[in-house]
């Protein structure tokens, strides 16, 4: 179909538009209205930290850009809240002057504390899979195996350490 886009699967959108932008007539000239949103140039990655009691967690704030002013930058949380334990998805709004937005998101992990890696038994040893962010402890597993298989162990198959 001329002058039509497809938006999602089954679902059309027909304009007289260029892509990314829009225009009117105003008199004899042309008005083009922007619709490119802001674009984060720099925004965290997640992060895990650990500490035995609530605490200030600071970050660099993202940076926008667009092709008009940026408006207005809005957040849930700001670098420097006091952060409890948990999974805190923080996420920042740029609105520029035709109210197009652009969002960065990510995600802070506090943990009560770290998953340390259990030592090796005598006549033993420890199998460590580092699963989801082994290193900072977040999640990891580990299973016992004996140095000679004809002796069984008793107890869990597994063990296993999240952050919480």
């Amino acid at each position: 179909v001329p002058q039509s886009a497809l938006v999602s699967p089954g679902l059309c959108e027909s304009s007289h538009c260029w892509p990314g932008m829009c225009g009117t007539t105003i008199g004899n000239q042309y008005n083009i209205l922007d619709k490119s949103p802001p674009i984060a140039t720099s925004c965290p990655s997640d992060f895990f930290l650990n500490s035995s009691r609530p605490i200030s967690i600071f970050w660099s704030e993202p940076v926008f850009e667009d092709n008009q002013e940026i408006k207005k930058i809005e957040s849930n949380y700001r670098s420097g809240d006091i952060f409890t334990w948990g999974e805190h998805h923080v996420v920042y709004t740029a609105t520029d002057a035709s109210n197009n937005t652009g969002r960065c998101e990510f995600d802070v992990y506090l943990a009560p504390y770290i998953c340390e890696k259990p030592t090796s038994p005598e006549q033993g040893q420890i199998i460590y899979k580092k699963t989801f962010d082994g290193e900072s402890g977040s999640y990891s597993m580990a299973s016992v195996q004996c140095d000679d298989e004809r002796f069984p162990l008793d107890g869990p198959k597994f063990y296993v350490c999240d952050y919480m």
